[in-house]
């Protein structure tokens, strides 16, 4: 019979026959799929370059639609059957465009009769350490089990290739004994002889990154379910291990959500560890997520999995997510990690979705959008009264109109009232007990139960940037600035790109007299987006100093004016000494006063700035009787020092509920 010559690739220990499929390592068979196999093969003839997703896809699945899950998920299997490591890994992601083989590679040709009797001979006549090797070999080759109802699979599972060399009885007796050996590692029964109990170390905190989902269904119109889905997830992860895992906020996250940058770069950003990539495709009340978890310090993907669910059934599915995605993160710091799941059950679909939708348009942050998401969240609770996710989501509303919009007196009774509701069907949803703290800080000024409110939030997540914002900007009002400073520390940890959080923590450090780390807060603002609009006026009067707010506080066009940034330039012009801008814009803001919602509080800080006593009283006595939210700032602002030896300030101090 003439030879036949077949295409041997090696690379490293690796031995890859491409006629009888064989992939093996120092002679011993690794087991394969056929997919798997496939793939690996497309990467290796590569050489190096870069193959696209798309090109990998119909390479393994030529006559076949698949998912790019599918395509993750069997990168995910080939990964973990070679043994990646962070120190060897064999598979490179590209981001944005597809993988790359990063092993050299060698080709060589070989009479195709020899090579198959050395790898028969191999398997049907193992040395007396092959079974020793053989356990080696199906360690690198096993993936974690699905979790029973998690999830159903479109694809037939295949049996790996090499399996057939090994007698069912061997195989499944070797499987057993790594079993065995697995509990006992992890247990801390074997240990080098002689060694004792080896001293605990403190637990590391690992960050992860939730990046928003992509949106698969092919209609815009469903980009607020996916956003919806990763602020969910975000959510349900913040409250499983906050000690050993932080989850960046949603604010930060999104600055991807229309243009992704390579991972390394948003892992400094951001400050992780670990990303979650995923995406979503919705058809009619059934939900395919598909979701990767990978590792920044060599991007490696840990875990992979698709999702098949009912809609009603989101909250179940995140729940296995966020399990699974934190047990994987837990396992890189401690052996002893305990299995984790959030405590969700199944919800109304039509509810869901009109809740989804109602923080889609939330988010947006506009007066108009607000009052989208409030209409929404009503409906949502028509279809499902005891919800309480829905009235705490009333609540957030509420207290985003005030101050800002509308008259706080108009709207965080109603949010106190949907608060105090939430609060009765669930009080341990912790950003109902956020938005409780800032109705009582804002609008009650009481402060023991506003305090209480935000310790029980921070305790309830630990994870959640608003709890520890609000807290510290709450400290910082009372004069108690060392606290205040800290917490706004913790906020900004976990959510890095938030323009809020900046704006706040300036805000923080300038009650607290600390001029010069306010700018540098503020600064960081202008590089995340130079084009920021102003959302909270009293916060820029620092900055007056700086040339380089002049483009972000320039006068507003005529026509619909922002009251709120105007009142901004007002205090700007004031402090810099432009006397007759400010009382310029001074009465234009009165006369727009008189139609609708300005904030009494800025108007009269000012007049205090520009030496107008009797004005700056006259505003503040309305500020009182509108319970304006900015009230809370009498105690340490320093634009009203001119006022503080006037006894009608000290009359004011103990109306909004300080003792001199």
């Amino acid at each position: 019979m003439p030879s036949v010559v077949r295409d041997i690739y090696e690379f490293g220990d690796f031995r890859l026959d491409t006629q009888d499929w064989i992939l093996s390592r120092q002679k011993e068979p690794v087991p394969l799929t056929p997919k798997m196999f496939e793939m690996l093969l497309a990467l290796v003839q590569r050489d190096g370059a870069v193959i696209t997703k798309d090109e990998l896809m119909t390479a393994v699945w030529p006559d076949s639609f698949v998912e790019e899950g599918n395509l993750t998920q069997t990168v995910f299997m080939l990964r973990k059957a070679l043994g990646e490591t962070s120190a060897r890994p064999y598979i490179k992601t590209v981001p944005g465009r597809g993988y790359r083989f990063a092993v050299k590679v060698k080709k060589v040709s070989e009479n195709g009769h020899a090579a198959i009797a050395e790898h028969v001979l191999a398997a049907e006549h193992p040395a007396a350490d092959t079974s020793a090797s053989l356990v080696a070999s199906s360690e690198v080759s096993l993936v974690r089990p699905t979790p029973t109802g998690t999830a159903r699979t479109t694809q037939t599972p295949e049996i790996p290739i090499s399996v057939y060399y090994l007698d069912k009885k061997l195989w499944l007796l070797i499987a057993s004994a790594f079993g065995m050996l697995l509990i006992a590692v992890s247990a801390g029964y074997l240990r080098r002889p002689g060694s004792g109990p080896q001293p605990q170390q403190p637990p590391r905190r690992m960050m992860l990154a939730v990046l928003p989902f992509q949106n698969l269904t092919g209609d815009a119109t469903q980009e607020y379910f996916s956003d919806g889905m990763t602020e969910e997830l975000i959510s349900q992860m913040g409250n499983l291990d906050p000690q050993h895992l932080g989850i960046i906020a949603r604010t930060s996250v999104m600055h991807y959500k229309n243009g992704q940058p390579p991972l390394d770069q948003i892992g400094r950003e951001l400050g992780v560890q670990f990303v979650l990539e995923g995406s979503v495709r919705r058809d009619a009340d059934k939900v395919r997520i598909t979701a990767q978890l990978i590792q920044m310090k060599d991007q490696s993907h840990l875990w992979a999995h698709n999702y098949d669910r009912e809609l009603g059934d989101v909250l179940l599915l995140q729940s296995d997510m966020a399990g699974a995605i934190a047990q994987e993160i837990l396992a890189k710091i401690s052996a002893n990690a305990q299995p984790l799941a959030a405590q969700v059950s199944r919800v109304d679909p039509e509810e869901q979705d009109l809740y989804l939708r109602g923080r889609y348009h939330l988010g947006k942050g506009s007066e108009d959008e607000i009052n989208k998401g409030i209409e929404y969240f009503r409906q949502a609770i028509e279809h499902s009264p005891r919800d309480a996710r829905n009235y705490a989501a009333l609540a957030d509303s509420y207290l985003a109109l005030s101050d800002y919009y509308l008259s706080p007196a108009a709207t965080l009774e109603l949010g106190k009232q949907a608060a105090m509701k939430a609060l009765q069907l669930d009080d341990n949803l912790a950003e109902t007990h956020v938005s409780l703290g800032a109705i009582r800080f804002l609008y009650d000024w009481d402060w023991p139960q506003a305090e209480k409110e935000f310790t029980q939030a921070v305790k309830l997540n630990p994870n959640s940037s608003d709890a520890h914002l609000w807290r510290g900007v709450f400290l910082a009002q009372m004069g108690r600035s060392d606290e205040g400073i800290s917490e706004i520390k913790l906020a900004e940890s976990l959510d890095p790109l938030s323009l809020a959080v900046h704006v706040n923590a300036g805000w923080v450090y300038y009650l607290a007299r600390r001029d010069e780390q306010a700018l540098q807060e503020w600064r960081k603002i202008l590089d995340i987006d130079p084009h920021f609009a102003v959302t909270h006026a009293s916060i820029w009067i620092a900055y007056v100093r700086q040339a380089e707010m002049g483009s972000v506080l320039s006068p507003p066009s005529s026509g619909d004016v922002d009251a709120l940034q105007l009142a901004a330039i007002t205090g700007r012009h004031a402090v810099s000494g432009n006397r007759a801008e400010a009382e310029r814009l001074l009465s234009r803001l009165d006369s727009i006063s008189k139609h609708r919602y300005v904030c009494p509080y800025e108007m009269a800080t000012a007049h205090a700035v520009l030496g107008n006593k009797d004005k700056a009283l006259d505003w503040l006595s309305r500020g009182l009787k509108e319970r304006s939210g900015c009230m809370p700032d009498l105690k340490v602002d320093p634009r009203l020092d001119s006022l503080r030896s006037d006894p009608r300030f000290d009359t004011f101090l103990k109306r909004v509920g300080f003792q001199k």
